[in-house]
């Protein structure tokens, strides 16, 4: 990221995408279950109105699905890992904040759903996140 990006922007945004591993096992079992995804897979690990200067990292995020929910119109896997609710912590302590009240790491599956959570079928595998990166939010 660019000094004049990190300068327009108003906030930073940090996410990690799927392994090729994960990513392929996510497809299958969409395909199985007939579930389209929705094409931009990525875990949020920081959405800050602040300007916080962060250095992607090059580790990976093991996680469990634990479960389904609706985030407005979207149908999201909500995620346990430690490792993910640990890098969200470092964010916060470099000054990192967020709007609701406390970090929920989850995947979204489909932005906008007809589905209910109940019709989802479980995920019976774990995920490993990576490539981390980091970009300004829109003013």
């Amino acid at each position: 990221m660019r000094l004049n990006e990190i300068v327009k922007g108003s906030g930073t945004y940090v996410a990690a995408i799927p392994t090729p591993g994960t990513l392929a096992l996510l497809e299958e079992w969409s395909r199985e279950h007939g579930i389209p995804l929705d094409p931009d897979l990525h875990v949020t690990l920081l959405y800050t109105r602040r300007i916080v200067n962060v250095v992607p990292s090059t580790s990976e995020f093991v996680a469990t699905g634990i479960g389904f929910d609706l985030f407005g119109d979207a149908l999201v896997l909500k995620l346990e890992s430690q490792q993910l609710s640990a890098r969200h912590d470092q964010f916060m302590a470099m000054g990192g904040t967020h709007d609701y009240e406390r970090y929920n790491p989850h995947l979204t599956l489909q932005a906008k759903t007809k589905m209910r959570v109940t019709d989802v079928p479980p995920i019976n595998f774990g995920l490993i996140f990576h490539q981390e990166y980091s970009e300004p939010l829109d003013p």
